[in-house]
């Protein structure tokens, strides 16, 4: 039985017993979380799907931050740009030991994988979203000005005169010219017999590390027919890479650090090595030092002036795990996943010190909406409210920085509940949602990791604690009256009257008597086909998240005598479960979200899904909108809708002051987005978004479409407009 993602992954790293029953390796502590679920070649589906797809849904909004896994630096502006989940933050740090937030408008159609600055562009490795080119001249106010496919997901990239080179998993290196960088141009390509994660490049030739197939060196002196010259197969997987003179330095996993001589490209030979300490990700390197990413272990320093004999001066620990970084100016940002970015002192590489930090949200693993704002619970990153009011305009209102791993969030008033894992529940005022503040907590004796409340009590998941109950009434004093030591973990719970529906794993849906709070009683137990996740109950009905088994209903009409009426299968893993309007909406891992109709509980069938940049892990729903915490990319919306986009009547074909005009012969379209008009949405002739325009900008380009009728959506006013791509 496969559980390759976060659930599981957590369970093991809070402390849950072993799980005999996975057949995969699993990391024993919560700081592997992150580099478990991105590990290279481990995406969890085709890396040949690039750009979203979906079926009677449309993305319309997101608030795409998450772990950090890449910086670039931009030395002449002290400008750092801090990878997020899916989007960048760009930092002032003329000062490194005060970062300064300057804008977090930079967000793209995926993962920010990698990052390189240059002139005033940003160029992002997006995974899905392909290759993405940025310009932040004015880093208050960055705007996208291309995005472009490449032939498998975008993991790494560098660039090396007008040439952009991208490391593409699968489907190895891709080569672009970027000399107008609104319409990178795919000139050539090289497919590596590995999984291409990460580029450097130097003169005419592109280093490749290729995870398990090792270094790979390319000769680019020809973009358009670049070929192999040598490779070296180094005893661990090649994650990182970097060039400098004659060397190539390779991070190759539990074997640390590679140091490879390059005076002959047509063959690399090994001059030296030193097995780090953890698991080598990512590195850099200035002057004779190598200053390497080492995962659980922080950044080790590496003095490399003598390669035959490279041997560790320094290290400095950080929180979660290291996967790459920059130095400049006696300084290394390092991207520590869910410990954010950290800013560390090398200017004596023996002994480097952090001096500041700048964290990011977490994964995004359970939310619920309320209101206008939605409630994110981003594990290390604690609690994050989203302003949702618009759901185009999304933006983070407030945040509280938990003492645990937020997992899961339920809100009741003016008060959020936190399944906090090992730190149990948490109590939060968010009666002013800009300063949401802890006012209580009651600690439980495993993992919370789901939260229902109902009535005068807060009902918790936690693992191997079974069930707990908790009295609420007054919030800054909750106090555990009853629990329910269940045969196996419980992951979610759902309340109604006096029974309680329990998700326990392989031991299905437990039912239990609540009458007396203080003393829970097994009524029933139903087993389902394959791992008991999550409940929801309406009426006569449980509808679970059963892992690979998808949906499963099941009649709770006698909670003494449950039976199993209905099934949908699920691409992926079903995590979560939210119950809207006679649709299941379902948080379904690497298949995205599923829409599933189950107004017949006999028969539900599926009638929608949209799949996203990362792992969808929890799921709400209210009115036509989805909410998915989407693992590493934050908050996703999706609406979801029955029928193709059509231009509504009674309106301006061509809204005052938005304009759009053909251009390469029909192949792009001009659209000029002055302020005022609010975003702008083009969707193909399905609904699905394909880009959003920021206004303000002057002329955008839209590029990289197939043939074929897109439709223009502004915000304000509400208008459309529509052109033809040929």
């Amino acid at each position: 039985m496969r559980r390759t993602t976060a659930l599981l992954i957590l369970l093991g790293s809070l402390g849950a017993p072993e799980a005999a029953w996975c057949d995969c390796p699993c990391p024993s502590t919560a700081r592997d979380l992150a580099y478990s679920l991105h590990r290279p070649g481990s995406t969890g589906r085709s890396d040949a799907r690039l750009l979203d797809d979906s079926s009677n849904c449309r993305l319309v909004g997101a608030w795409p931050f998450g772990p950090s896994l890449s910086v670039a630096y931009d030395s002449a502006r002290a400008l750092l740009f801090c990878g997020s989940g899916g989007a960048v933050y760009i930092l002032d740090v003329a000062d490194p030991s005060h970062p300064v937030r300057l804008s977090e408008g930079l967000r793209t159609g995926g993962v920010v994988n990698r990052l390189w600055h240059s002139g005033g562009l940003l160029y992002i490795a997006a995974g899905v979203a392909g290759l993405e080119v940025w310009d932040a001249t004015d880093p208050q106010s960055p705007y996208r000005l291309s995005r472009t496919r490449t032939a498998g997901q975008a993991f790494g990239v560098a660039l090396s005169g007008s040439y952009a080179y991208v490391a593409a998993g699968d489907s190895g290196l891709c080569i672009f010219d970027v000399a107008n960088p609104q319409q990178p141009t795919h000139v050539g390509g090289w497919d590596t017999p590995g999984f291409a994660y990460a580029i450097a490049v130097q003169d005419t030739l592109a280093y490749v590390a290729d995870c398990d197939a090792g270094v790979r060196v390319v000769n680019v002196a020809e973009p358009q027919t670049p070929f192999e010259l040598a490779h070296y197969d180094s005893s661990g997987p090649a994650y990182g890479v970097a060039a400098s003179g004659p060397y190539v330095y390779a991070a190759t996993g539990t074997t640390g650090l590679l140091v490879l001589a390059i005076s002959q490209p047509d063959s690399l030979t090994e001059l030296g090595r030193f097995d780090t300490p953890g698991d080598a990700y990512g590195l850099a390197v200035s002057g004779t030092y190598a200053y390497v990413s080492d995962g659980y272990a922080g950044m080790r320093v590496i003095d490399v002036a003598d390669p035959s004999n490279p041997h560790e001066v320094g290290f400095c620990d950080t929180p979660v795990w290291a996967y790459g970084g920059v130095v400049a100016a006696g300084v290394a940002y390092i991207p520590d996943g869910d410990g954010g970015m950290r800013v560390l002192n090398v200017s004596d590489p023996g002994n480097p010190v952090e001096i500041a930090s700048f964290w990011t949200p977490g994964w995004s693993y359970g939310l619920t909406v309320r209101d206008c704002y939605a409630y994110l619970a981003t594990g290390y990153g604690g609690l994050r409210i989203i302003d949702a009011a618009d759901p185009l305009y999304l933006c983070e209102a407030g945040s509280y920085d938990s003492p645990g791993f937020a997992y899961a969030v339920s809100v009741n008033g003016v008060y959020a509940y936190l399944a906090d894992a090992e730190s149990g529940l948490r109590v939060v005022d968010i009666s002013d949602p800009r300063s949401p503040c802890e006012v209580g907590f009651c600690d439980t004796p495993g993992s919370a990791v789901g939260v229902t409340v109902a009535g005068s009590y807060a009902y918790l998941a936690d693992l191997d604690g079974g069930l707990r109950i908790v009295d609420i009434r007054n919030p800054q004093s909750p106090t555990e009256i009853g629990s329910y030591e269940s045969d196996g973990d419980v992951y979610g719970v759902a309340v109604v009257d006096t029974f309680g529906f329990l998700a326990c794993g392989g031991d299905g849906l437990v039912t239990v008597g609540m009458s007396d709070p203080a003393n829970p009683v097994t009524v029933s137990q139903f087993y389902t086909s394959d791992w008991a996740w999550d409940v929801q109950v309406i009426g006569d009905f449980a509808y679970i998240a059963d892992g690979q088994a998808g949906l499963r209903i099941v009649n709770v009409s006698d909670p003494h005598y449950p039976y199993g009426v209905g099934r949908c299968n699920t691409p992926g893993e079903s995590y979560r479960v939210a119950l809207i309007d006679g649709r299941a909406c379902m948080a379904d891992d690497w298949g995205g979200v599923r829409v599933i109709h189950v107004s017949n509980p006999n028969n539900p069938h599926e009638d929608g899904f949209y799949e996203l940049p990362h792992p969808a892990f929890g799921v709400a729903a209210a009115g036509p909108y989805v909410y998915v915490a989407d693992g590493g990319a934050g908050l996703q919306v999706v609406e979801y809708t029955t029928g193709a986009v059509t231009e509504p009547k009674g309106r301006e074909p061509e809204p005052r002051g938005l304009e759009v005009r053909p251009s390469a012969g029909g192949k792009t379209a001009q659209v000029r987005c002055p302020a005022g008009t609010g975003t702008v949405r083009v969707l193909d002739a399905s609904g699905r978004v394909v880009r959003i325009l920021l206004p303000g900008r002057g002329i955008c380009v839209v590029d990289g479409l197939t043939p074929g009728v897109y439709i223009l959506e502004t915000t304000r006013p509400t208008s459309c407009a529509k052109f033809v791509i040929r």
